[in-house]
């Protein structure tokens, strides 16, 4: 592991925008990202609006990218909350592996990589860049793990969802019994995210969705252009069994889930005769968020995908 410091590079923070690398809806908060190429900083600056920062520019312009690459950490604080100490970069570290290297920027007062957090969507919140222009002789700049590259955030990678919490008013959730007649197989245990049409597809056509019209109805009047869909299918206990009513969808950076009123019980409280299990679907507007990106749920003909790591 090698430590580089103020002598041996340019290093510096600046307070941003809120617009800096994120936006409304997603951010890039305590991501690290690599710029390594001219076309990588020709899309930073305008995608990630680095364009009219003038500290990143300075730091550009004095450290050309012909022989430096450039490392960036966002860090967002929500407004209204008593103040905190601010960080500032202290040291650059590489860690050289098998194959790619791991790089961090460190807080010279904590000793560690915490750059705040991903601010909840619609708070209040302010921003703070902290940046690195590494020499190219310590480092070639490619290859590096553990960090995004501008133009590979796309799709949703790189970026964290700002947690929300979508109630009855925006997200339209339905829920209905499923008979064995019905011949529904959504696989139960994770939620399942619909995000394009060929998932819908795949889920109409491979879970014996195809003839169920309350869905279809759904579908509708809530169009994938505009929304994505999470299901979840539950498996009903024999006898009775008390069910509760799901009323709306929440997430944080990268989890999404349904919530629900323990209070307000499906139907009568109880498992419908006959049913074996419940399909629950909701339509979340994407004004809020996109389908992807979500970790730890089932995308039709893609598959489980696992949690990488905990966000910040």
């Amino acid at each position: 592991m090698r430590r580089y410091g103020p002598g041996e590079l340019h290093i510096g923070d600046c307070e941003c925008g809120t617009q800096v690398m994120a936006d409304e809806r997603r951010s890039m908060g305590g991501e690290t990202a690599a710029i390594d190429t001219p076309e990588q900083l020709a899309h930073a600056e305008r995608e990630w609006r680095l364009d009219g920062l003038a500290p990143f520019l300075g730091m550009v312009e004095g450290n050309p990218i012909e022989d430096n690459f450039y490392l960036l950490v966002l860090e967002e604080r929500p407004l209204g909350e008593p103040p905190r100490p601010e960080s500032s970069v202290g040291v650059v570290v590489i860690k050289e592996g098998s194959s790619d290297a791991d790089v961090g920027l460190l807080s010279e007062e904590e000793g560690d990589t915490a750059w705040g957090e991903v601010v909840g969507w619609g708070e209040a919140r302010s921003a703070r860049l902290h940046m690195a222009a590494v020499p190219r002789s310590l480092h070639a700049g490619s290859g590096l793990g553990g960090v995004v590259y501008p133009g590979e955030e796309r799709d949703g990678a790189g970026y964290w969802w700002r947690p929300c919490r979508v109630g009855p008013g925006d997200a339209h959730v339905e829920s209905w019994p499923c008979l064995p007649s019905d011949g529904v197989s959504v696989p139960p245990g994770h939620p399942v995210v619909v995000d394009t049409a060929g998932q819908l597809a795949h889920a109409v056509w491979e879970w014996g969705l195809a003839g169920f019209a309350p869905l279809r109805e759904m579908v509708g009047g809530h169009p994938l252009e505009d929304h994505f869909y999470l299901m979840s299918y539950e498996r009903l206990p024999h006898g009775p069994g008390r069910l509760s009513r799901a009323v709306g969808v929440s997430w944080d950076s990268a989890e999404i889930r349904l919530t629900y009123d323990r209070g307000s019980p499906f139907g009568d409280g109880a498992a419908p005769e006959g049913a074996t299990g419940l399909l629950t679907v909701a339509a979340v507007p994407r004004r809020y968020a996109d389908g992807v990106g979500f970790y730890d749920v089932v995308y039709p003909g893609v598959g489980l995908v696992p949690t990488p790591y905990d966000p910040v």
